[in-house]
C-alpha cells in the first residue's frame, strides 16, 4: 500500500471518532505498532504519515468525512508525536507474506478451520486477503514472530465456506502454531476450530496408501526382490530436485522450467512422452523422465513411505495432457488418484476428466 493509501485508510478508520481525544491518537499509535497495520511496518506507517503531512495534497479529499482538513492534520502529527515517544518499538508478531508464496500453502498442513466470514478475518487481523483469478480462491499468508508461517484460505475444502489455516512449518507442532497465532493477534480462541490429529493419526491433507508388500525390503542390497541391485531411495534434500511446482496453471521443474515430457521414458511407456510421478500426503508432486528397472520406481521419491497418488504425467511445455494410475509399486485406488487430479485443479491446472486414464480396478483393494 502507498503512502497516500496509508493516510486514506487512517483517514476512514477515526472518520467517526473525536480526534482531539488522546485515547484516539493513543488507540491508533498502538494499532500501528502493535501489529502491522494495513500491511505495513511500524516504519513505513511513520513515513506514510509524514509525507503525508509534509505534501500539499488535501488528505481530507478522499473519504467522506465531518473532519475538517486542519483538524486531521493536527491528528496526524499528534499521532507521529505518540509514535516517536513510544520508540523503540516492538518487533510485529507478524508479517504478511509476497502472494508468490501461495503455491506452498495450496497443500500445505490443515491445522485449523475457521467458520467466520472473510470479511470478519480481515477485520480482526487488520489485513485484507487477496484473490486469485484462476482458482476463485481468497487467501493470507503470514509469518509469526517465531518464524511459523501461516495461511489461510477459501474455499479450501469442495463443498465447504469454511476458512482454512494451513502451515508450512513442519518443525513446529501444530498446537504451537495455532496457538502463537491466536495469542499474536485479535483472533479468539472460539473463531479458530484445531484440526490435530489423534495419537497414531496421518498427518498431511490427503490419504495415502502404501507400496505393495513385495517391495518392501527393495531398497536394500542384496533383497530378493531386484536380486542383483538394489532401488534408490531419496532423503528429504535428495528429492528436491523431482519436485514439480505449479504457477499460473502451468508445471515448472525445479530449475523452474517448463515441465515437457517430450524426452522422458517410463517401463510402462518405452515409446517415450511420459515421465513417473507421486503425490504425497501434502499435495506436493516429485516427477522423473527416468524409470529404471530395479533401481529407481515411484518408491525411490518417498523412500518407500504412503504416496497420495502415483502414476505417469505427460506433459507438454507445462500443459498437462494425461495423467495416469500406472504404478505398480502402489496400484493405486481411484479415490487416490481423484486426490491428484482435485489438487492439480485447487492450484488452477486445467484437467478434464478425460485426460485421467485408470489401470487398475476401482476395487482392487
Amino acid at each position: 500500500m502507498g503512502n497516500k493509501g496509508v493516510v486514506n485508510a487512517l483517514l476512514y478508520s477515526v472518520q467517526f471518532d473525536d480526534l482531539d481525544s488522546a485515547s484516539t491518537v493513543q488507540k491508533i499509535a498502538d494499532t500501528m505498532v502493535a501489529r502491522p497495520f494495513l500491511g505495513v511496518s511500524p516504519e513505513e506507517g511513520y513515513q506514510a504519515l509524514v509525507e503525508g503531512l509534509d505534501s500539499t495534497d488535501l488528505l481530507t479529499a478522499s473519504i467522506p468525512t465531518e473532519h475538517g482538513e486542519a483538524e486531521f492534520r493536527w491528528f496526524l502529527a499528534a499521532v507521529l508525536g505518540r509514535l516517536d515517544a513510544m520508540r523503540p518499538w516492538p518487533e510485529p508478531p507478524f508479517q504478511c507474506l509476497p502472494d508468490s508464496r501461495f503455491e506452498e500453502f495450496a497443500n500445505a498442513s490443515a491445522i485449523g478451520v475457521s467458520n467466520r466470514p472473510v470479511w470478519r478475518i480481515e477485520q480482526v487481523l487488520g489485513q485484507q486477503f487477496q484473490r486469485r483469478n484462476d482458482s476463485q480462491q481468497a487467501f493470507l499468508l503470514l509469518r509469526l514472530h517465531s518464524g511459523a508461517e501461516v495461511g489461510f484460505i477459501a474455499p479450501y475444502w469442495p463443498e465447504s465456506s469454511g476458512i482454512a489455516i494451513l502451515t508450512t512449518s513442519r518443525d513446529r507442532a501444530a498446537e504451537d502454531v495455532l496457538r502463537e497465532l491466536i495469542e499474536c493477534t485479535d483472533l479468539e480462541p472460539r473463531q479458530v476450530t484445531p484440526l490435530l490429529p489423534s495419537a497414531g493419526e496421518q498427518r498431511g491433507r490427503y490419504r495415502t496408501t502404501p507400496i505393495q508388500p513385495e517391495f518392501v525390503g527393495e531398497h536394500l542390497p542384496g533383497n530378493s526382490r531386484w536380486h542383483s541391485s538394489h532401488v534408490t531411495y531419496l532423503d528429504e534434500q535428495e528429492r528436491q530436485p523431482y519436485r514439480l511446482h505449479i504457477r499460473d496453471g502451468r508445471l515448472y521443474d525445479s530449475r523452474g522450467q517448463l515441465f515437457d515430457t517430450a524426452a522422458a521414458r517410463t517401463l510402462w511407456t518405452p515409446q517415450g512422452g511420459r515421465a513417473i510421478f507421486v503425490m504425497d500426503a501434502d499435495g506436493i508432486l516429485y516427477s522423473s523422465p527416468h524409470h529404471l528397472l530395479g533401481r529407481f520406481h515411484h518408491s525411490s521419491f518417498l523412500a518407500g513411505a504412503p504416496s497420495a497418488g502415483a502414476g505417469e504425467l505427460a506433459a507438454s511445455f507445462g500443459v498437462i495432457r494425461v495423467i495416469s494410475d500406472h504404478s505398480t509399486h502402489y496400484r493405486p485406488p481411484r479415490r487416490i488418484t481423484a486426490q491428484v487430479v482435485d489438487s492439480l485443479r485447487r492450484q488452477g491446472v486445467a484437467i478434464d476428466d478425460q485426460q485421467v486414464e485408470y489401470h487398475w480396478p476401482e476395487d482392487h483393494r
